[in-house]
């Protein structure tokens, strides 16, 4: 979130977007979830994958494969501008600069 907001242009917006975020996503879950009970009735399995069978439910599988990658690289996108800025030496100098010059 820290990087997210540091990027912004207008970082007081950010609790709103963060909102908005939610909001859209709980109603495209609240949708699929009503859609797959509609089509699969009491049949309907906890794992959506599993309720998908043949060609549409490998293209299912390979989405939520793709979804997952895409959210580890932005999961540890932080992390690595961390480690990044630590090995560059660039947050070491940071570190040690207030200290001023060696005796």
């Amino acid at each position: 979130i820290l990087a997210i907001e540091s990027s912004m242009e207008q970082p007081e917006e950010l609790s709103a977007a963060l909102d908005a975020g939610q909001a859209g996503q709980t109603a495209l879950y609240m949708l699929v979830g009503v859609m797959g009970y509609w089509v699969y009735g009491a049949n309907t399995q906890s794992v959506i994958a599993l309720n998908v069978s043949g060609v549409p439910g490998a293209i299912v599988k390979l989405l939520q494969c793709f979804a997952m990658t895409v959210a580890y690289v932005g999961l540890f996108l932080p992390a690595c501008t961390f480690l990044e800025e630590l090995i560059d030496g660039e947050l070491v100098h940071s570190l040690y600069e207030p200290l001023g010059p060696a005796i």
